[in-house]
């Protein structure tokens, strides 16, 4: 992914972290992403957005 100059820049293997893709990052990775599909973290944040565009609105409308 990036810029087709970045990709040429940096080949497979010639940039990296010292534990990108490691099993441990890759185990967190994966308990993180089914902790938020499990949570409905989706339906609670939408919840929140139109709240908070509601608060903003309201608020706005003082003001010219």
């Amino acid at each position: 992914m990036g810029k087709k100059k970045l990709r040429e820049d940096f080949s497979a293997g010639s940039h990296g972290s010292t534990l990108g893709g490691g099993p441990l990052a890759v185990t967190a990775v994966l308990a993180t992403l089914e902790t938020l599909l499990e949570g409905c973290l989706m339906e609670h944040v939408t919840k929140l957005g139109i709240y908070a565009l509601q608060r903003l609105t309201g608020q706005l409308r003082h003001y010219p």
